[in-house]
This record gives structure tokens, C-alpha cells and sequence, in this order.
């Protein structure tokens, strides 16, 4: 199971929707780093768990205005290994977190995109190229991009006026200890 982090707004205690995800079966962790205070870890992993957690979103706030999918995910030994030793099942896993869990995420927030709203998201240079150690990760970055300029076209038709804009995050900025394995100057 990968996660995504809910970070809420400030004035939003996450406590209480905490437990209101616990109590309705959401597989959820509380969380709170100093750095950047609470939050939650919820399933990508499971179209039943992202709609349990729009649902209580909805029930919560009624509507969203973004949503920014930063999800990643493949087993480290998958990503120690040349490419062409990736496990099916490894390879799977990395496709479902890193890009079909955009459109799982995006088929339960846009209708709750009521006025309008964004979906940002995030990718990396081993989406384009490839990248020493970064292995699978960029074949599903590659699908992770070619998925959201598919979402560009579609989202708008869907009937609300949603914006899917794609982010690329400069490999430049990354340390490596966030990039597992990719070896870049910091």
C-alpha cells in the first residue's frame, strides 16, 4: 500500500477528521512532524479507500477547490536492480501508485470541484530520460505524465470547469535522499 498526506488548512483541526476517517473504515494514520504539523496518511492503493475519503471530505467541506497529487511509489529492491530485473508484480505496483492513482484520485474529487478547480501535479526528469538507479520509476513517471495530458483533454468535458495542469519538479531541487537511489549533484 502506498499513501498520499492530507494536509489540511491551518485553521482545519485534523484531529477530528481523523477519527471521523477511523470510525468510517478509511485506513488512516494521524501523524504530526514538528516541521510541518499534523496530518494524515491516507491509501492510494485501493479505489475503496480514495472514495471513502472523498465521501468524508464531502460530508466534512461539501466542496474542494485543488487537489495535488505527489504519489510515487516502487518497491526499493525494484529500484536497486537493473530495469530489466523489475518483478512483474514490482512493476504493476509502481504503474498503480505512480499513475493510475491520479485517475482514481481525479474520478472523486472533480465532482466535488462544484465552482471550479485544479489538479496539480508533480513528476520528475526520469519521466523524459533515463535517469542511473531511478529504473522503474520512470517508465511509470512516463505513464504518470501521459496520464495527466490524457486528463487535460477530458476533465474539462466532464462538466466541471476543471484545470489539470502538470507540474514537472526540476530534478535540480531534489536531495537524494528524497530521490531513493538517483544520484544527482545537490
Amino acid at each position: 500500500q502506498a499513501n498520499f498526506v492530507w494536509n489540511p488548512h491551518p485553521r482545519v483541526p485534523v484531529r477530528p477528521l481523523y477519527e471521523r476517517l477511523k470510525a468510517a473504515q478509511v485506513l488512516v494514520r494521524y501523524m504530526n512532524y514538528p516541521a510541518w504539523g499534523d496530518g494524515l496518511r491516507i491509501s492510494v492503493g485501493s479505489d475503496e479507500q480514495i472514495e471513502q475519503t472523498f465521501v468524508a471530505v464531502q460530508k466534512e467541506w461539501g466542496t474542494i477547490d485543488f487537489v495535488v497529487h505527489s504519489v510515487a511509489f516502487a518497491n526499493r529492491e525494484d529500484l536497486k536492480q537493473p530495469f530489466t530485473q523489475t518483478s512483474r508484480q514490482g512493476f504493476l505496483l509502481a504503474m498503480d501508485i505512480s499513475a493510475y492513482s491520479l485517475v482514481a484520485m481525479t474520478r472523486y474529487a472533480v465532482p466535488l470541484m462544484k465552482e471550479g478547480g485544479s489538479i496539480v501535479t508533480m513528476s520528475y526528469l526520469g519521466a523524459e530520460r533515463a535517469v542511473p538507479g531511478y529504473g522503474v520509476m520512470g517508465v511509470a513517471k512516463a505513464a504518470f505524465e501521459s496520464t495527466s495530458r490524457s486528463m487535460e483533454l477530458l476533465i474539462p468535458h466532464s462538466g466541471g470547469a476543471i484545470v489539470a495542469e502538470l507540474y514537472k519538479l526540476d530534478h535540480e531541487l531534489v536531495r537524494e535522499d528524497v530521490a531513493e537511489g538517483v544520484r544527482l549533484k545537490v
